[in-house]
């Protein structure tokens, strides 16, 4: 016999969930005509199949979970109501339902939702997690709180039940409480960004002011990183539209996985070979593998559907990796005819004509990405490191402080570079302050070879 968990049982009891036949919602009205032409095909077949089966719960579960990828939250959740009325007992629809529901705004049928879904599958924690996010969005912290502590008796180890208590605690003004479980929960998942930006808030709340700044550069890394929702990811998989899935391999790549978005963007190209921001992404992350002949398949492929096209900077880099320093700058070359103040290549322009002995040439064009784009850390980089290298080390300060900000993996080395320019400039107190923060830096996101070279360069420091 499964076991009831207490603070579920009146939840469970007492609310309807799903409804009954007699209350069975209409099939939602579709119109695939009014989808982009590469969907319409998979939005009409689910909607003939609901509509030859109307009291097939799988048919009509599956037509919601098609509309819930592509957005179509009305008919979506119509869908799920239909198909929970047909079935009951079905899991999924009651768990999808509660989904829509909660992001609607709708916490009290999302309780008793997610009780419904608890109610059918009782030992599934992903559902009993919803189920207390539900009851804490309803203002019930006191039972959010009895789940979440019983989900973490039964694994300690869930990152999500940790964040979850968390936010309960907060509610309850329990600070201390709070950042226990939001420091479990981000040493569990590292790369877990609301995490990290709730650590942030309540470290500053309690006068951490270094803590809070370190848990924000985490967040900045990834920060809609963390763990998933499987269920969730079931039907974001069907979303099939172009649009959708660069905006995904987007993020892979903005993450540090080039590969996932590698992958994920060929099947775009394949299924459409004229979606020319599938090509532009797949020689960004090709760059990334530092698969040269992909990418000059891709940046080929690109320059043919649009001459203009945003993959002449890409492309670049791709030669300039491999030394081809000629074909680098006819593509920034490119670049730069079509948008004379794009700051990213005029930056790459001028590493190509540093590269090749033409230093004043290459300072203009830094100056000029700056003149586009102020904030570029980039050119604030390249042109803070020639300032150092010409002598003119105050300016290449002002230029390597801007750095800083937004903090993500390159941070310490950009730390590192300011510590460099400090120490030359005889500003030695800064240059041990910067040199540590940049050590810890790396430390905290796994690159310990960084570290210890940043360590034996502090060593290599006069004192």
């Amino acid at each position: 016999m499964v076991r009831l968990w207490p603070a579920l049982f009146t939840l469970v009891l007492f609310s309807a969930g799903c409804q009954t036949r007699a209350k069975l919602p209409d099939l939602p009205k579709v119109s695939p005509s009014s989808f982009p032409a590469a969907v319409r095909a998979q939005i009409q077949e689910a909607y003939d199949r609901a509509a030859a089966h109307p009291m097939d719960s799988e048919a009509n579960g599956r037509l919601a979970m098609v509309l819930h990828s592509y957005s179509e939250n009305d008919t979506a959740e119509q869908g799920y109501r239909r198909a929970c009325a047909l079935d009951p007992g079905r899991f999924e629809w009651a768990y999808y339902l509660g989904v829509l529901q909660l992001a609607r705004g709708n916490t009290a049928g999302a309780v008793k939702s997610f009780a419904a879904a608890v109610r059918i599958r009782p030992e599934d924690l992903p559902a009993r997690m919803k189920l207390a996010g539900a009851l804490l969005a309803a203002r019930s912290p006191a039972r959010s709180r009895k789940i979440y502590e019983e989900v973490l008796a039964e694994d300690p180890d869930l990152a999500l039940a940790h964040f979850g208590l968390a936010n309960v605690l907060k509610a309850e003004g329990d600070r201390k409480g709070q950042i226990r479980h939001l420091e479990i929960a981000t040493g569990l998942a590292p790369r877990f960004g609301p995490a990290h930006f709730e650590l942030a808030s309540a470290y500053r709340s309690a006068g951490n002011a270094a803590g809070a700044e370190a848990e924000l550069d985490l967040y900045r890394r990834d920060p809609s990183g963390g763990p998933t929702d499987h269920y969730l990811a079931r039907v974001m998989a069907l979303n099939q539209s172009s649009l959708y899935r660069v905006q995904i391999a987007d993020k892979l790549i903005t993450s540090g996985r080039p590969e996932e978005a590698a992958s994920l963007l060929e099947e775009v190209a394949a299924i459409d070979p004229s979606d020319e921001s599938a090509r532009v992404n797949l020689v960004v992350a090709y760059w990334q593998l530092g698969q040269w002949e992909r990418a000059a398949e891709h940046y080929r492929a690109a320059v043919r559907l649009n001459p203009a096209t945003r993959a002449h900077t890409p492309y670049g880099l791709v030669e300039f990796e491999q030394k081809h320093f000629g074909e680098a700058e006819r593509a920034f070359a490119r670049a730069l005819e079509i948008s004379p103040r794009d700051a990213a290549a005029h930056t790459q322009m001028g590493r190509v004509l540093e590269a090749t002995g033409r230093k004043r040439e290459a300072l203009a064009h830094y100056r000029q990405a700056l003149a586009a784009d102020p904030r570029s850390r980039a050119a604030n980089y390249v042109l803070g490191l020639a300032l150092v290298e010409s002598g003119e080390v105050d300016e290449a300060i002002l230029h390597l402080e801007k750095t800083l900000d937004p903090a993500d993996e390159k941070t310490p080395g950009y730390l590192r570079a300011l510590a460099q320019a400090y120490s030359r400039a005889g500003r030695t107190q800064q240059a041990a302050a910067t040199y540590e923060r940049a050590r810890l830096l790396a430390l905290s996101g796994s690159q310990g070879q960084l570290a210890a070279e940043i360590a034996s360069e502090v060593e290599r420091q006069p004192r």
